[in-house]
């Protein structure tokens, strides 16, 4: 049986690879939507692995602030400590609305593609989703050393 797996598999692909060959004279590729956002939804674990590593800077931010509130919470110190608490959530809003893009990016992507496969021109723009994940991306990685920073500022 396993044999047979093989002998399909293999037709399988030199089918695909005749078919992309067939669409590169008249400048178009085949896009196998899963196997474009399958490797993207790898950063997930990645991300969450810098997130949580950061834990330790925000447990001494909310010491911080509930230290400032309970002492003097209309000082200009308890203010601003205040102010950048919104800011911390305002970014984990962010990161896990990012997250779950991430989680979702195949059914984002296959929408997207309005099905599995897609016939494109070679030189077309990246789609949305793309787009959206390396922006998405380079936000997050800026809001994680900001968090940092100004934890350590405090």
């Amino acid at each position: 049986k396993s044999n047979e797996i093989q002998k399909v598999q293999r037709k399988y692909y030199k089918s695909r690879e005749a078919l992309n060959k067939g669409f590169r004279k008249v400048r178009k590729k085949l896009v196998f939507v899963k196997e474009e956002s399958e490797p993207l939804k790898e950063t997930l674990y990645k991300i969450k692995y810098r997130r949580d590593a950061l834990q330790p800077y925000i447990e001494h931010f909310n010491s911080v602030l509930n230290q400032s509130l309970f002492e003097n919470p209309e000082s200009l110190y308890s203010k601003r400590i205040t102010k950048l608490s919104k800011k911390f959530e305002s970014y984990r809003v962010t990161m896990d609305e990012y997250e779950e893009f991430i989680y979702n990016i195949n059914d984002i992507a296959r929408e997207e593609a309005g099905g599995y496969v897609m016939l494109t021109s070679r030189k077309g723009k990246p789609m949305d989703y793309i787009i959206r994940y390396e922006d998405g991306l380079d936000e997050y990685y800026i809001i994680l050393d900001d968090i940092r920073k100004i934890s350590e500022s405090l």
